[in-house]
Parts: structure tokens; C-alpha cells; sequence
């Protein structure tokens, strides 16, 4: 096995490796997932990540976090998050990159069947 480039890479590689297996958030799970929920919910981890060197105010947070984050979903990240651990920063940025590239996976897939069935908008 090759070794990865980026210590970030490797850990949010892992992570995308145990939501698929451990968790079965699989292409066919992520498939319902159509209006950017994958990628808003990548962002509030990012944002919370931030937190800790931005000037928001907690209840600012709080209430960019509610805009972005997918009404479907019952967690709050904020629940578990301790945004003053750098340990809990590093987390959450893991988890924001794993999303990230569940969505990457979730629209290469829709793409690929797009020009696979012909519309020509490829």
C-alpha cells in the first residue's frame, strides 16, 4: 500500500471508509440525499471547526448552523462538539471532509448515469 501524501487525507479517508462499512452510508444510502445535504452538513462541521479562531458569538453559530444544516437530520453537531479541543476541531473537520467527498461520490454517480442514459448534457 502506498503511503498517503497528507496526513489529513488519510484520516478523512478512513472516515469515509468507516461510514460506508461500519455505518452502510453507501452510494445507495447517500443516493436520497439530492438537494446538497451531504455538502451543506460538510460545512456546518467546517464552520463549527472554525469556531474556535472566528468572532462569531455561540448564538451566531448557532443560528448559521441552523440555516445550513439538513432539517432531515435530528443530530446537532454542536452537541458534541467542544469547539475549545483542538482534538474536537480536528474531528469535525475529518467528518466535514468525508461528507464532502460522500457528495463528490454522490455526483460523480449522478452525472455518470445522466450521460449514461443520453440526455448529451455531459
Amino acid at each position: 500500500m502506498s503511503k498517503v501524501p497528507s496526513r489529513a487525507m488519510g484520516l478523512i479517508s478512513q472516515e469515509r471508509y468507516r461510514q460506508i462499512v461500519e455505518l452502510k452510508y453507501d452510494e445507495d444510502h447517500d443516493a436520497q440525499w439530492e438537494s446538497g445535504e451531504l455538502a451543506m452538513a460538510a460545512a456546518v462541521y467546517a464552520i463549527c471547526a472554525s469556531f474556535v479562531v472566528s468572532e462569531l458569538e455561540e448564538d451566531e453559530l448557532q443560528k448559521v448552523t441552523g440555516l445550513l444544516w439538513p432539517m432531515q437530520w435530528e443530530y446537532d453537531v454542536l452537541d458534541s462538539l467542544d469547539t475549545e479541543n483542538l482534538d474536537d476541531c480536528i474531528e469535525a473537520l475529518i467528518q466535514s471532509g468525508a461528507l464532502i467527498a460522500a457528495e463528490i461520490d454522490r455526483l460523480l454517480i449522478e452525472r455518470d448515469t445522466i450521460q449514461v442514459g443520453g440526455d448529451g448534457s455531459g
